[in-house]
């Protein structure tokens, strides 16, 4: 009898010819919070898990809970890159992504606030909301985070000195607090 040695299967590379802003906005939305930081460079690709796809970069996470939306893609680090008309996934076998679920806050028993947002623009509910969160602490959050969130109907939770946390059907997002 001989012993063999099974060498891992290395998953592939995937290719899509599509139009990328029609047909995958929620994976667009979900790597805005890629991070650009080139000192912490697991953070700038896209986890793929039974959860679903996420990204983070140390001060936002972006989760899409529909894993159906890239059925092709087995469980693994990719990085992602998208043309107007073609998205490549190319596996990443050499870093491993954090563990975003730790930094995921328990909220049972905080009623979420409902933000309905009914245009592509950031609504003004959503702004007062992150306003009123923040200001019993006195930190702050970085406009350009909110303006990710435009165009979906929101239920926000948040405790004192924690992320913020915005579901809406498939998306969930976090917001961490800026320390001052």
């Amino acid at each position: 009898m001989q012993n063999t040695i099974e060498k891992p299967k290395t998953r592939e590379t995937v290719s899509l010819n599509i139009n990328t802003k029609r047909l995958l906005p929620q994976l667009l939305w979900v790597l805005k919070a890629r991070s650009k930081d080139k000192t912490r460079p697991a953070l700038s690709y896209m986890l793929v898990d039974n959860d679903g796809i996420v990204c983070t970069d140390g001060k936002r996470m972006h989760l899409f809970t529909n894993k159906e939306l890239l059925p092709k893609l087995e469980n693994g680090l990719y990085d992602v890159i998208v043309t107007p008309n073609n998205i490549t996934f190319l596996p990443i076998e050499s870093l491993e992504f954090p563990n975003y679920k730790q930094v995921i806050p328990n909220y049972e028993g905080i009623e979420p606030v409902a933000i309905p947002l009914n245009s592509k623009d950031i609504s003004y509910l959503i702004s007062s909301a992150i306003v009123n969160i923040f200001k019993s602490f006195g930190n702050g959050v970085d406009y350009e985070y909110l303006k990710d969130l435009s165009g979906e109907n929101w239920h926000i939770r948040s405790r004192k000195d924690q992320a913020i946390e915005f579901k809406s059907g498939c998306f969930y997002a976090l917001i961490m607090p800026i320390r001052l």
